[in-house]
């Protein structure tokens, strides 16, 4: 308001004409260990993947991949990815696909929403098979969402979560953020980035009664 006094000629433009309405996922930058504390390290494409990796930065990277992967609300329709553009683009960065397996089908006594797929690749070294258990919709006050996932190869369950920075850190574990992790968001937004963080937790609880518990109202920590 303070600058449109000044202004002599205001420009619109129709999307399309000079303007994309696209959403690309630009870095991704995940924790992991560097000189002996954690510390937030920007993601290669598998064909810069540094082959020197320990198995445990190896994790990470495939557990943030089955994040991107399963952490959606996408629809799959004679082959094709339908949904939410900033998903899809997320999916599709993942390298996981929609499985076969007949949706419904109860594992532990629970339906299952979707299943998800990934190749062998440097980061899936033992590529996973993921039943979705339940999914936590998107609450705008709560300014996340999560999902309840099965690796059916592993039989571990995990709980994923992805939302604003500010929310998803103060649900983690303060030892499990990295203490560079606000100063990447800031550096980010100053950028112009649409900046999300992702955590996870592996859990032993039944599904059943995680689906029921308070786990996106700020009771339970990931």
């Amino acid at each position: 308001i303070n600058a449109a006094g000044r202004m002599k000629a205001i420009f619109f433009d129709k999307t399309g004409t000079l303007t994309d309405n696209e959403m690309k996922l630009d870095p991704v930058i995940i924790s992991q260990p560097q000189s002996n504390k954690l510390a937030m390290v920007e993601f290669a494409l598998e064909a810069e993947v540094d082959m020197e990796l320990s198995s445990e930065e190896r994790a990470r990277e495939s557990l943030i991949m089955q994040n991107f992967a399963t952490n959606q609300t996408l629809t799959s329709l004679d082959g094709k990815v339908l949904g939410d553009p900033m998903e899809d683009e997320m999916f599709k960065f993942s390298g996981g696909q929609f499985g076969r397996e007949e949706e419904g089908k109860e594992v532990d006594g629970v339906k299952f929403v979707r299943q998800i797929l990934f190749k062998p690749s440097q980061v899936h070294s033992h590529p996973p098979s993921l039943h979705v258990m339940h999914v936590f919709d998107f609450k705008s006050h709560l300014q996340r969402m999560s999902v309840l996932v099965q690796d059916t190869h592993s039989k571990k369950n995990y709980v994923f979560t992805k939302g604003a920075p500010e929310k998803i850190m103060k649900q983690c574990r303060p030892e499990s953020v990295p203490g560079d992790a606000q100063e990447e968001v800031k550096r980010l937004s100053k950028q112009g980035f649409r900046v999300l963080a992702f955590g996870m937790k592996e859990i032993a609880d039944d599904f059943k009664e995680v689906a029921t518990a308070h786990l996106d109202t700020g009771q339970r920590r990931v």
